[in-house]
């Protein structure tokens, strides 16, 4: 049989004694079940998931909106810390016009990637919807296949650090942009790109919050955005057509007329 006794003094002085003299304090013990179903809890549903359990991704409010476009341009619109003119490209992944783009702009980079610094920003024509519990749903140009691959991407841009090979994903991406998981899976391994992180990011919520982050970027242009892609060069949107039809000429001819790169 077990004895209750109270102390008089204090709530931590409460304790079962038993025939044996052993104490233990009750407090302690309902802590350690909550803790343990916790952890049980958690690890069931990471592994429902399919994901890592020893691997936690920052969320969007930990990146923070501001470092997030320090990481991408070194600063404000205009050119970067080391002088570099800023290419900003609003696109979206399954518009033609916009692959067509990119597709050309790649091995421009290649030859000026000393002079210029993309900015990828995946969104195009697509809209954001809050629902009242605060989940995040988006509808796209070209349909769902198209949100997916914009949040791939937007998961890419945010963790491969690696500018070159950043880049070098978003085109291999962007020639087959159907199957948007399947392709992005593709392109990280024959890169050499660790696919975990933005696998994650893509199935958690950073890869939406991402996403309406570049939306708010979209709509925030001024002039708006009429045309996708739209490219801005030093926060300016001037030459358009000239941009989109041939960049190369464009940039060596106005953006990098005072540096005259060998490459233009």
């Amino acid at each position: 049989m077990l004895k209750r006794a109270f102390g008089t003094t204090n709530y931590h002085q409460h304790y079962y004694q038993g025939a044996a003299g052993w104490k233990i304090r009750p407090c302690y013990g309902f802590l350690i079940l909550i803790i343990l179903s916790i952890a049980i809890i958690l690890f069931a549903w990471n592994m429902i998931c399919g994901l890592p359990t020893t691997t936690l991704l920052p969320s969007f409010d930990q990146i923070g909106r501001d470092e997030l476009m320090m990481n991408q341009s070194g600063g404000p619109s205009g050119r970067t810390k080391d002088g570099r003119h800023i290419v900003e490209i609003y696109y979206e992944v399954l518009c033609p016009d916009s692959r067509y783009f990119v597709k050309e702009f790649i091995p421009v980079y290649n030859q000026l990637k000393d002079f210029i610094k993309p900015n990828f920003v995946p969104y195009g024509k697509a809209t954001t919807t809050k629902s009242k519990e605060g989940k995040l749903s988006f509808s796209c140009q070209h349909g769902e296949a198209e949100c997916q691959g914009n949040i791939i991407h937007a998961c890419a841009i945010t963790h491969v650090a690696d500018e070159v090979k950043a880049v070098q994903y978003i085109g291999c991406m962007i020639t087959n942009n159907r199957e948007p998981e399947g392709i992005g899976q593709k392109c990280a391994e024959d890169l050499g790109i660790n696919w975990t992180p933005i696998y994650q990011c893509f199935k958690g919520t950073q890869g939406s919050e991402l996403l309406k982050f570049y939306g708010d970027l979209t709509h925030s242009l001024r002039p708006k955005v009429s045309f996708i892609p739209t490219i801005v060069i030093d926060g300016s949107q001037k030459g358009q057509k000239e941009i989109l039809k041939n960049f190369k000429s464009y940039v060596c001819s106005n953006t990098l007329a005072k540096e005259q790169p060998k490459a233009c």
